[in-house]
């Protein structure tokens, strides 16, 4: 009896075992995809999808379809095309991936820059490889897939500056310029090349004169622009200096001159102390002899009738004068020996001392004796060159004068420091970024 108890149990092992292989087959390959959604997929040993986790809310967004069973080219080939509507700026769009089991991570890049060149878009994958231990431990801590920890531990290792607490807040362009550049920007700041902004406020667009997609507004006109291929010389606008890759513009100003007393006057570049000397002296400028200065006024003198004066003129001092508020002319004050009047009744006079040093009040500038400086960097533009049938404008436009079309009225955003987003318009603030 006991005997047929054991081969009955073991006959319900082997059905188990083979039921668990095919309900819970064991996942063959895990990728993670990094955009701004996040994404980590399963696939079984078909290569087929067996399962998607959404990492961040993005991620959940884009997973309303299905995808268990479906290739994983699929997949991404739906990303692609998602990417495509909502990316502001199609070219170089960064792709963090990391690949494990039976696909590796150079078959899953293949897969993404196919898919996305299909949508006319321009993706740069970054591979990810050999993750640690401390490094997928991050990824718990913060929540985020193994490569984006790894990335930003290693990243966090070249700016040490900047905390990793601060870089798991920012996008994956941002990390990528990071970490290309050497710049980093505040926390509250997002970096753009080498300059820093920070979004101040939103607006409405206004409605202005736009050319459609590939047209360039020039002159009024909407001119058709080509392709173009770069040259690989970069140039500078507005009188900068061309340094490198980079363009330098010089701004120097005077310094503001230390006085132990009295104002920094610039034009003299001296300090000017104003010294008190005395009391000054009323007088009639038109006939100071004859005249009486009276509250602030001159009046013209008349004389006496039997001893009395005309109408409301008054006697003062023998003469008659007419005292109402509108009679005679304003009085004036003279100060002894060419001095200065501080004001009515005082005097002074100026004494000149030179500075004790010199500061810049705009701290952002350096002091060199007795001047202010600043270099501004920004980055240099490349020159281009076109094909046949195309003219070079502003050395960046390859432009067919030939072929127009009509102005469109559209959204604009007429700040300088402004960024165009659908139907928004973004003012941000701009600072010089940091270098790691």
């Amino acid at each position: 009896m006991k005997k047929k108890v054991w081969i009955g149990l073991g006959i319900l092992l082997v059905v188990g075992c083979i039921i668990c292989l095919f309900v819970f087959k064991k996942d063959k390959s895990t990728i993670s995809i990094d955009i701004n959604p996040s994404f980590i997929v399963s696939l079984n040993e078909e290569r087929n999808i067996q399962k998607i986790k959404p990492i961040n809310e993005d991620a959940k967004e884009f997973l309303k379809k299905n995808y268990k069973n479906n290739s994983i080219k699929s997949f991404i080939k739906d990303i692609a095309k998602k990417v495509g509507e909502t990316y502001q700026d199609p070219t170089d769009i960064p792709i963090l991936i990391h690949a494990e089991g039976i696909i590796s991570s150079k078959e899953i890049s293949k897969i993404i820059e196919e898919a996305f060149i299909e949508e006319n878009l321009s993706a740069e994958v970054i591979i990810v490889d050999d993750i640690s231990k401390e490094e997928k431990a991050l990824a718990k801590k913060y929540k985020v897939t193994d490569a984006k920890a790894a990335y930003i531990s290693r990243l966090g290792k070249e700016n040490k500056e900047i905390s990793i607490d601060s870089l798991m807040k920012k996008e994956l362009k941002e990390l990528k310029n990071m970490k290309e550049t050497g710049f980093y920007c505040p926390e509250e700041y997002t970096l753009d090349g080498d300059r820093c902004i920070k979004e101040t406020r939103k607006e409405k667009t206004k409605l202005g004169e736009i050319c459609p997609n590939e047209y360039s507004l020039i002159d009024g006109v909407c001119y058709y622009e080509g392709h173009h291929e770069n040259t690989g010389n970069y140039f500078c606008r507005d009188g900068a200096t061309l340094v490198g890759e980079n363009c330098e513009i010089i701004a120097s100003m005077n310094a503001k001159g230390i006085c132990s007393s009295g104002e920094y006057r610039e034009e003299l570049n001296q300090c000017v102390d104003r010294v008190e000397i005395g009391e000054g002296v009323e007088y009639c400028r038109i006939t100071p002899g004859e005249d009486l200065v009276y509250n602030g006024r001159c009046l013209g003198r008349k004389p006496t009738i039997n001893g009395g004066c005309l109408g409301s003129d008054v006697v003062i001092d023998g003469w008659c004068y007419d005292t109402s508020p509108t009679s005679g002319y304003e009085s004036e004050w003279l100060c002894p020996d060419g001095s200065l009047m501080k004001e009515p009744g005082k005097c002074y006079k100026e004494e000149f001392t030179a500075p004790t040093g010199y500061e810049c009040e705009d701290k952002s500038f350096t002091l060199s004796g007795d001047k202010c400086t600043k270099t501004d960097t920004n980055k240099a533009e490349m020159s281009v060159t076109c094909e046949e049938g195309y003219t070079l404008y502003d050395q960046t436009h390859c432009i067919d004068f030939n072929k127009t079309t009509e102005i469109e009225i559209g959204d604009t955003c007429p700040y300088p420091s402004s960024r165009l987003v659908g139907n928004s318009c973004i003012i941000y603030e701009e600072i010089p970024a940091l270098k790691g």
